[in-house]
């Protein structure tokens, strides 16, 4: 008997149209849509003629069923390949992650500021160099305080002129060089320390003496303890304008 056409061209249409854009992404949840309604009439089709002639009905159904199919693939396809890329980009970010970390941990370290004791600490744009080489607790009544009441910390100090027209190892610390000396025992104020009378006699006279410009000149500073326990942190600034911290180091009191 001849075959009842309708549905079997039906099946043939939708299923031509889901296989067609079955490759497609995103596209292609909307062929697997019509390849579905492609089966459905391809099958409606074979019950229909299940005593007369079946081939657009069967040609139907197989066009349907394979973009199904192919639509099923490419869509397992493109997960794996969008899982691939997602997995790719958030290692590469990890990655620059990490050596942004380590970029930074570098510069830290670069920036990391000296000590003091023995290193040479260039002051007021270059003009002038000072090294501190050794630092002593001096209690009242004793040589270097003889006449204070209270506990000393004293610091000697070489000063060398590099270019300044005037320049005395007495302002080279106390102005030039912008020092300062803290005793971290205030809870709600920096507690700077004052200064002190001179620890070592020997450089009464040359204090105040202009050093040479590449000549190298010794001296002692001294400040006043608030207590006798808390340690003292002395620091250096690249000139009384820029306070910028050069050089720092805490030294024990007791």
């Amino acid at each position: 008997m001849t075959e009842k056409k309708v549905l079997g061209i039906l099946a043939i249409v939708f299923g031509g149209v889901g296989l067609l854009f079955s490759w497609v992404p995103f596209i292609n949840n909307l062929a697997f849509v019509i390849g579905l309604i492609g089966l459905i009439l391809g099958v409606i089709a074979l019950v229909l003629n299940r005593k007369n002639k079946k081939l657009l009905a069967i040609i139907g159904t197989v066009v349907s069923l394979l973009s199904l199919v192919l639509v099923l693939v490419t869509q397992n396809s493109y997960s794996k390949a969008f899982d691939n890329a997602t997995k790719s980009v958030s290692n590469s970010a990890d990655s620059s992650s990490k050596k942004e970390k380590s970029s930074a941990s570098s510069s830290s370290e670069k920036k990391s500021i000296p000590k003091i004791i023995n290193t040479p600490i260039s002051v007021d744009n270059g003009k002038f160099e000072i090294t501190v080489t050794s630092y002593k607790i001096i209690p009242a009544g004793q040589a270097g305080n003889e006449y204070g009441d209270k506990t000393l910390i004293a610091f000697w100090y070489n000063v060398k002129n590099i270019k300044d027209d005037k320049l005395d190892p007495m302002s080279a610390w106390i102005v030039s060089g912008d020092v300062k000396a803290v005793q971290d025992n205030n809870s709600s104020q920096v507690n700077t320390l004052n200064i002190g009378s001179l620890p070592d006699e020997k450089f009464l006279d040359t204090q105040t003496q202009d050093i040479k410009i590449g000549a190298t000149a010794e001296n002692a500073v001294s400040y006043e303890l608030s207590d006798d326990t808390t340690p003292v942190t002395l620091s250096f600034s690249k000139s009384v304008v820029n306070d910028d911290v050069i050089a720092k180091e805490t030294f024990n009191v007791k």
